[in-house]
């Protein structure tokens, strides 16, 4: 067969679609982890000594990672905030739902996740109230 590179053919290989996540993997989507109330500073074990050990085992961010793998495919996680952490999971597989099993339902800017976020603060301790976000990939940010 002959070359078709030059011609009008095989120019669509040159494009690149924009914001794109789909480079061998499912398509991915980041979400925001917020964790508020009593003590669930994600980045210690028990979410309030003073020793930064979020990377023990058994430590709230074990636990909500371990939550988050229940609800999906997970890609990615970030390192710890104080108040929670960002991560990547396969929109096709995470539930997005406030009830129900609503996969791949997850749009950018969603905050339609209240089973997931349910689920997490019941991991975490009594007081814990969760909040994610599904954030929106633009330029150099994601937000």
């Amino acid at each position: 067969m002959p070359s078709l590179l030059g011609t009008t053919v095989t120019t669509n290989y040159l494009r690149n679609p924009g914001t794109f996540s789909q480079f061998g993997t499912r398509d991915l989507v980041f979400i925001k982890v917020v964790v508020s109330g009593g003590s669930n500073d994600m980045r210690y074990q028990d979410g309030a000594t003073s020793s930064l050990s979020f990377n023990l085992s058994n430590s709230l961010y074990q636990k909500a990672v371990n939550v988050l793998q229940g609800f999906g495919e997970v890609y990615f996680v970030g390192t710890p905030g104080a108040g929670g952490f960002v991560a990547a999971v396969s929109r096709d597989t995470v539930n997005a739902a406030d009830s129900g099993n609503t996969q791949g339902s997850t749009v950018e800017g969603s905050t339609a996740f209240g089973l997931l976020e349910t689920a997490i603060s019941a991991a975490l301790n009594a007081s814990a109230s969760t909040a994610i976000t599904a954030l929106t990939v633009n330029a150099a940010t994601i937000a």
